[in-house]
C-alpha cells in the first residue's frame, strides 16, 4: 500500500484550530515563504523536502512547552497571535529548535534539509556547515522573521497595510544575521503583490506526486499524533498506545499486512479530537448530554479530516473505532 505524501500536509493544515490556530498558520507561512525564497536562489534541494522541513521547524515548541509549562501553553496558544511573544516567554533559549530537529530527523528527509530546522534561529555567521545548508537555514530564519511579524500585524483578522509591509522589509534589511542574497529574495517577495497569497492565505503551497510506503508514512503520522496527544496531559501517549496494541492484536488475528494498516490507522484514529475543547476533555465527572454530543463528534471530525486529506481507507477504519457489534456504539450504530 502506498500513501500520498501530500496528505500529510493537508492533515497538518486541518489541525489549525483552537490551541493550534496560530501555530499551524505560522508553520504554513514559513514553509510557503522559505520554499519560494529557496527556489528563487536555486538551492540544490528537492522542493518537497525544503517545504516539509520548513513546515515542521517549530514542532519542538509544542512538545517543550506542553511538558514544561502546560498552564501557560493553554493560556497563550490559540489566544495570542504574536508567536514571537510566546517563544520569548516560554523558550527564551530556543531549545525548541533542537527538539524540532531531533523529531524531524526521524522522518525520511535529507539530513541537510533537516539541519535547517536546527539553525533556523541562528545568524548565518555562526553556522559551521556547508554553504547550501547555511543558505537554506537562513531562508527558514528569514521566513520565520517575516511570519512572526505578519502574525503580530494581522492577528485577530486585521489586514496587512502598507506601513506594516515597510516595517517588515526594513527589519529584514537591517538584520545582520541574514545573507544579502536571501535578503534580496525575501524583499523581492514582499514587494511582489502577486506573491502575497503565499503568506496572507492559510493554504499550504505544497503539491507532490510522491507516494510513501506505510512504514515511511508512519513517521509523519507519528508527528501528527504527538501534536494531538501533547495538547492534553490526559492524552499524552494515547494514540501511540492504541497503535501498539492494535498492531499486536492484528498480527495475531489478521497477519502482518493488516497489522501495518491497523498501526497507521490507530495513530490517526483520534485526529478529530483536535477540535474537542479542553474544557470537555478535562472535565472531571460525567459529561452532560450536550457535552457528550461534542465529545462524540470527534469521530465524525476524524472521518472528514482524513477524507479531505485523501486518506479514505484510514477515514473508514478510524471513524469506526467507537462502534460496537451490538449496535450500541457510534457514530452509525453498526449491527452484528
Amino acid at each position: 500500500m502506498r500513501v500520498p505524501l501530500e496528505s500529510f500536509v493537508k492533515l497538518f493544515r486541518e489541525m489549525g484550530v483552537l490551541e493550534y490556530r496560530y501555530f499551524v498558520k505560522h508553520s504554513i507561512q514559513v514553509a510557503n515563504i522559505a520554499t519560494e525564497v529557496a527556489d528563487r536562489l536555486k538551492l540544490p534541494f528537492e522542493k518537497d523536502e525544503v517545504y516539509l522541513s520548513s513546515l515542521l521547524h517549530d514542532v519542538g515548541l509544542i512538545l517543550k512547552v506542553s511538558i514544561g509549562n502546560y498552564e501557560l501553553f493553554v493560556e497563550m496558544f490559540g489566544k495570542i497571535p504574536d508567536m514571537e511573544r510566546i517563544v520569548l516567554t516560554l523558550d527564551k533559549n530556543d531549545h525548541h529548535s533542537v527538539i524540532s530537529w531531533m523529531v524531524v530527523s526521524q522522518i525520511p528527509l535529507c539530513s541537510d534539509c533537516s539541519k535547517s530546522i536546527l539553525y533556523h534561529h541562528t545568524p548565518y555567521q555562526k553556522i559551521n556547515e556547508k554553504d547550501s545548508i547555511v543558505t537554506l537555514s537562513n531562508c527558514v530564519k528569514t521566513a520565520d522573521v517575516i511570519s512572526l511579524k505578519l502574525l503580530k500585524y494581522t492577528g485577530s483578522d486585521k489586514e496587512l497595510d502598507a506601513e506594516s509591509i515597510d516595517e517588515i522589509i526594513s527589519s529584514i534589511q537591517k538584520d545582520q544575521g541574514i545573507i544579502d542574497e536571501v535578503k534580496k529574495a525575501a524583499v523581492y517577495l514582499l514587494k511582489d503583490f502577486t506573491k502575497h497569497h503565499l503568506f496572507l492565505e492559510e493554504e499550504p503551497q505544497f503539491h507532490s506526486e510522491k507516494m510513501l510506503s506505510l512504514e515511511e508514512y508512519n513517521h509523519y503520522a507519528m508527528i501528527l499524533s504527538a501534536l494531538l496527544d501533547f495538547r492534553s496531559p490526559y492524552t499524552r501517549s494515547h494514540s501511540f498506545a492504541v497503535a501498539r496494541v492494535s498492531k499486536l492484536l492484528a498480527e495475531e488475528i489478521l497477519g502482518e499486512a493488516d497489522a501495518a494498516l491497523a498501526f497507521t490507522a490507530s495513530l490517526l484514529h483520534d485526529i478529530g479530537k483536535i477540535k474537542t475543547p479542553l474544557s470537555i476533555l478535562h472535565k472531571k465527572g460525567r459529561l452532560q448530554a450536550s457535552e457528550m454530543i461534542i465529545m462524540k463528534r470527534h469521530v465524525v471530525d476524524t472521518y472528514y479530516m482524513l477524507e479531505r486529506a485523501g486518506l479514505r481507507l484510514f477515514s473508514l477504519i478510524s471513524a469506526a473505532h467507537h462502534e460496537r457489534l451490538d449496535g450500541s456504539g457510534y457514530p452509525t450504530g453498526l449491527i452484528r
